[in-house]
């Protein structure tokens, strides 16, 4: 019973370390390869793989942003997690076609 209430606190811990990693260490990476990097910290900070796409698709496509009230934004970030994330997974990432769904929710929210 007690090993259940500490794993969502260490899911929580390593969430905040992928997303410190990636925005200290890669802003100027485009999304492809910032996929790819987010997708292999996270595999191996053991997070589990259906966490791991909606994480770094979030880190990612708004790396160079700041969370704001931009509602352009918020549509494209919600079309990339309900329409990309099935397309990879840590062991195959496949980051041109994730990048290319990605890319493409800009356009379904204009």
């Amino acid at each position: 019973m007690e090993g259940k209430s500490v794993r969502p606190i260490v899911v929580m811990l390593m969430i905040v370390a992928v997303s410190m990693g990636m925005f200290i260490g890669q802003t100027s990476a485009s999304f492809e390869s910032c996929y790819k990097q987010c997708l292999s910290l996270c595999s191996h900070q053991r997070i589990g793989p259906p966490e791991c796409p909606s994480i770094c698709e979030k880190r990612c496509s708004l790396k160079d942003q700041y969370p704001s009230k931009d509602h352009h934004s918020y549509c494209k970030l919600g079309c990339a997690i309900s329409e990309c994330t099935h397309i990879s997974t840590p062991q195959d990432p496949r980051e041109d076609e994730v990048e290319g769904c990605v890319n493409s929710c800009s356009n379904k929210c204009t």
